[in-house]
């Protein structure tokens, strides 16, 4: 009986050592995890959107709170949107000022940042002037047709639908600019 009561006594402070160095671990992955937590705060107090942005794939993969997790994705989440409006209102200066290629990494990296944002017809309405103007014309038509077929900025789907009439036109394909121009003749028939 002893025997037994002294085995069964080792398995079980084998296990509580077993136990308490697991729970030792998490308490400094927890404290590690606060560290970087509180530095990603500082950052996002500092309205370091590029950075937030950068490293929240590795905060993200830290032990955090439900909370935390939450309140650091939203904030990405509005950083990603910020940097995009940023990124397409660059674009458009670039634009005005006659540099297409540099306008159209910018509406590029616009789209990258967060495709599904409310002004991505606009971006993409750019992005395909700005490649129409670099005569890549097919690329230009890919994009033009994309915001044509949305359904987030109705108003600028007649000066897309134009804009794939011009590309087709450019690329010898009278079918497609037909097509295009016929859909606009239905909407502005005067």
């Amino acid at each position: 009986e002893i025997q037994a009561e002294t085995h069964t006594l080792r398995s079980e402070v084998s296990q509580l050592r077993h136990d308490l160095g697991e729970e030792t671990r998490q308490a400094q992955q927890r404290a590690q995890a606060a560290t970087r937590a509180e530095e990603y705060y500082v950052l996002v107090q500092q309205q370091k959107r590029q950075e937030v942005v950068d490293r929240y794939s590795q905060i993200s993969r830290e032990s955090l709170s439900p909370a935390e997790r939450s309140f650091f994705r939203d904030i990405h989440d509005q950083f990603r949107l910020d940097l995009s409006v940023e990124a397409y209102q660059a674009g458009l200066a670039l634009m005005r000022t006659g540099r297409f290629a540099e306008a159209a990494e910018k509406f590029q990296e616009s789209m990258s940042l967060r495709d599904d944002a409310t002004h991505m017809p606009s971006v993409k309405y750019n992005l395909a002037l700005a490649l129409r103007e670099l005569g890549r014309q097919s690329e230009a038509l890919v994009y033009a047709r994309q915001v044509v077929e949305q359904t987030i900025d109705r108003e600028i789907q007649d000066d897309a639908t134009w804009l794939v009439a011009r590309c087709a036109a450019d690329l010898q394909d009278l079918d497609t600019a037909i097509d295009a121009i016929r859909s606009l003749l239905r909407r502005w028939p005067r």
